[in-house]
């Protein structure tokens, strides 16, 4: 979910479909009880999502921006398929997530990192115990890990989707080919 008082965005929210497909559903049903009717979850939960942040904006709501976010979340999560929450605070540059095995939020301030290409890339593993600040926490980011964390989330996933190993060799290839400029 992005956070940003005054959006150019009708709605701050992204779902798996993709935007403007939600945008179109959403746009389509009009009403709640017609979002209901929508064969795809990820609209569901969009339309959802979208209608709880018009509740926001529309109401004289006390409870912190990043807070009702993550409320919101909580309400169109997939209970057990749902293995992040992740609110971008674009107007103070922070990155608020909670995982599934690990609720406490962390935030990982944009304010703390040097985006040149003098410094070399470094990486979080997101799924560990902390909370607050984390960004002093991110180490060298290295291919062997990113590697190994790709094959344990296919892994992971394999009950739901199958990558085969050729697959996964591929998809970490990709991250070795990029390149800052």
């Amino acid at each position: 979910m992005v956070v940003h008082k005054g959006s150019a965005l009708p709605y701050p929210v992204l779902a798996n479909s993709t935007y403007e497909e939600s945008l179109k559903a959403i746009n389509k049903s009009g009403s709640r009880k017609d979002s209901l009717r929508f064969t795809d979850n990820s609209l569901q939960r969009f339309s959802t999502a979208c209608r709880l942040v018009k509740q926001f904006e529309q109401t004289d709501i006390k409870v912190p921006l990043v807070d009702y976010s993550f409320d919101i979340l909580k309400k169109v999560a997939q209970q057990g398929f749902t293995k992040w929450s992740i609110v971008y605070d674009i107007t103070n540059r922070k990155i608020h997530f909670k995982t599934a095995g690990y609720q406490d939020v962390k935030i990982i301030d944009m304010d703390r990192f040097d985006f040149s290409c003098a410094n070399p890339p470094v990486a979080f593993n997101m799924n560990q115990m902390g909370e607050g600040d984390v960004s002093k926490r991110f180490q060298a980011y290295s291919n062997e890990v990113n590697k190994n964390k790709l094959k344990e989330a296919c892994t992971n996933s394999k009950s739901q989707v199958t990558i085969s190993e050729a697959t996964q060799n591929l998809m970490a290839q990709l991250a070795m080919n990029v390149k800052c400029k």
